[in-house]
């Protein structure tokens, strides 16, 4: 089978895509955790600068983020950052006191409520 010019062009001018770039820094990431000969921070750095040659939209940080265990897939933090991070929003949240309890006020008249 050959190869038409339209076609050679074709495969030529196709970039990776954010589907790409996620596969590749999974493989890393599951290397890196597994394996003795881990992928040093000058190769995955040049696989990234390998990735903005390939693709102008490349995000370098998101994916340098992700490979390293700090981002999420899609560039947010990580899951067990988000989980994380909802924990203390909930522990931090401030009840509001019930209006039938001790130290609240009247809104409308603005006099304080009873104190143990």
């Amino acid at each position: 089978m050959s190869l038409t010019r339209n076609r050679i062009d074709s495969l030529l001018d196709e970039s990776m895509s954010t589907k790409d770039f996620v596969a590749l820094a999974d493989f890393i990431r599951g290397h890196n955790e597994t394996e003795e000969d881990q992928f040093t921070d000058r190769q995955i750095k040049l696989l990234a600068h390998f990735c903005e040659t390939q693709n102008p939209l490349f995000k370098w940080d998101r994916w340098m983020a992700y490979v390293n265990g700090t981002g999420g897939r899609r560039g947010g933090p990580a899951p067990a950052k988000v989980a994380q991070l909802k924990a203390q929003e909930r522990d931090t949240i401030k009840r509001p006191r019930p209006l039938d309890g001790p130290g609240w006020t009247d809104p409308r008249s603005g006099e304080p409520g009873f104190e143990p």
